[in-house]
């Protein structure tokens, strides 16, 4: 399974759109809503529906955070979703969005606040590289990065710190 999504990137590399069609663009950003909405809403079924039936891989925050079927994928969210009482993505700050007939890329920084049973909330930007594969007319995860970008820890920042340029 990890071999073919490995020869599907390579593929997709290869046949990348350098300007999507705006209607790609558009069912993109929606598959996109619609799983940040299942996420944020803790409805694990909607967000499985959302994903690729064959291949899935998700990439959690944690370098424990492997999940590559769905079953694991379940196991994965309901791990999170144990964490908060309930949560909201804010505004996409960046999104990127590779188009091609078959197999596309979105990646994106989103906020996300999590409100934890104790009425504390923590609040992070989520930075994602998810690839959709096209099923007739939707498009469904097949791969999810998810990390957690740090603020002035870039080498440009760091070499500025040591007083270097």
């Amino acid at each position: 399974m990890k071999a073919t999504l490995t020869v599907l990137l390579v593929c997709f590399s290869f046949s990348v759109a350098t300007a999507s069609p705006p209607e790609q663009t558009a069912a993109l950003t929606h598959a996109v809503d619609q799983l940040l909405k299942a996420y944020s809403s803790k409805n694990p079924d909607e967000f499985l529906a959302l994903t690729d039936p064959d291949e899935i891989l998700v990439l959690g925050t944690d370098i424990s955070e492997v999940a590559d079927s769905k079953a694991e994928v379940r196991e994965l969210i309901a791990a999170d979703f144990k964490l908060w009482g309930s949560a909201e993505f804010g505004q996409r700050a960046f999104t990127s969005i590779r188009a091609s007939d078959h197999l596309s890329s979105v990646a994106f920084d989103v906020p996300l606040a999590m409100h934890r049973a104790d009425g504390k909330t923590d609040t992070m930007t989520i930075r994602f590289l998810t690839v959709w594969k096209r099923n007739g007319s939707r498009w469904l995860l097949t791969q999810s990065l998810n990390s957690v970008p740090s603020v002035g820890h870039s080498a440009t920042e760091i070499l500025k710190s040591a007083g270097q340029k």
